[in-house]
């Protein structure tokens, strides 16, 4: 009898760890089950290079939808890209062909950042590039998204477009979510459709001359704003990135206050994004304006809302180590801390200037 249920529990160890084999193997490698058929077919029709046919819930990179789209062009046309544009900070043969046929351009001081993350909005952008770069231009329409007025001025029109096309979609609950990721499976669905929309034809764009690059916006320097014109002002002190640790989660909360007038607010733990405007007065930051997503672990996009208006009171004070520090107060919370570490105190948040 003992030895019998020696037998089963090795028999029940191997098992399991052929399963964890298993699933290690598959690492959710796998896509979305909206996204297989789309993805599949792009794997077949050879649009997906094969450092990009799995983790498939990662956020895009740049330069990896550099390389989708560079297959599709070179698909479509029928013809290799020759032309090349050069960037300091990568060698990267398809960003440098995507570069050339005008999908993508730089983010200033002839820098690319290849591995900077693609906003749902900056993936409109390009994909409305692609179809011109093939000489098929996408329909000019507008957006018709809840959400439309978050969208940057400079991607309003290709999001439209791209709607309209039914190359992209919403978020749910008729929202764009422009700001939020553009996960690996969706570039990849997008490219698929992109295709089928070109029908396989395109005009290739002859390599005459390597143009130099130009920069455009990302989500890291959005274009300039108009400053507030509500009843207040911007206190300079305030502007900046400040970061406060979270007493009972060890996450972090921060807030980027902008001297546009533009800020945005986030946590580690709910993985909330707060953006809108603010302006002080008396003492008072009045935060208006906003929208808000939630992200899962794995980038998708849960939820994205508006936010009511928030007024918080805020002072300045200095460290005994001369730091100077932040502090927003929400009466509603109490509890005391004085680690540093944390900067929890009471009914107050203390943030740091980052």
């Amino acid at each position: 009898m003992f030895k019998k249920t020696i037998s089963i529990g090795l028999a029940l160890i191997m098992a399991l760890g052929l399963l964890a084999i298993t699933a290690s193997a598959s690492g959710g490698d796998t896509p979305s089950s909206w996204a297989v058929p789309e993805v599949d077919r792009a794997k077949d029709l050879g649009l997906v290079p094969p450092a990009l046919q799995s983790k498939y819930a990662d956020a895009t990179t740049r330069a990896e939808f550099c390389a989708l789209a560079v297959a599709l062009y070179e698909k479509v046309t029928g013809t290799t890209i020759a032309g090349r544009v050069k960037f300091t900070d990568t060698t990267d043969e398809n960003v440098e062909k995507a570069a050339f046929i005008g999908v993508v351009n730089g983010v200033g001081d002839n820098r690319f950042n290849p591995s900077g993350s693609l906003t749902r909005e900056q993936a409109a952008t390009m994909l409305a590039r692609l179809a011109e770069s093939v000489s098929k231009p996408l329909d000019k329409k507008a957006a018709t998204f809840g959400d439309r007025g978050s969208v940057a001025s400079w991607a309003l029109e290709a999001v439209g477009q791209c709607e309209a096309a039914g190359i992209m979609g919403g978020t749910g609950n008729n929202n764009f979510s422009p700001k939020g990721p553009y996960q690996r499976q969706q570039s990849i669905a997008t490219i698929t459709r992109m295709y089928d929309l070109l029908d396989g034809k395109g005009t290739p764009k002859p390599a005459t001359e390597e143009p130099t690059p130009t920069p455009e916006p990302t989500a890291q320097t959005p274009p300039p704003t108009t400053p507030p014109t509500m009843s207040g002002a911007i206190d300079n002190k305030i502007v900046g990135s400040w970061e406060c640790g979270v007493l009972f989660y060890d996450d972090v909360s921060w807030y980027i206050f902008n001297s546009d007038g533009t800020f945005t607010h986030a946590d580690t733990h709910f993985s909330d994004t707060y953006n809108g405007r603010y302006y002080t007065s008396g003492g008072k930051v009045y935060l208006t304006g906003m929208t808000a997503y939630r992200t899962k672990p794995n980038g998708e996009i849960q939820m994205y809302f508006d936010k009511d208006d928030i007024v918080l009171e805020y002072t300045f004070g200095v460290l005994e180590n001369g730091t100077e520090y932040l502090l927003i107060y929400d009466m509603s919370r109490t509890g005391v801390n004085n680690d540093e570490t944390y900067f929890t105190l009471e009914g107050a948040d203390r943030f740091l200037l980052e």
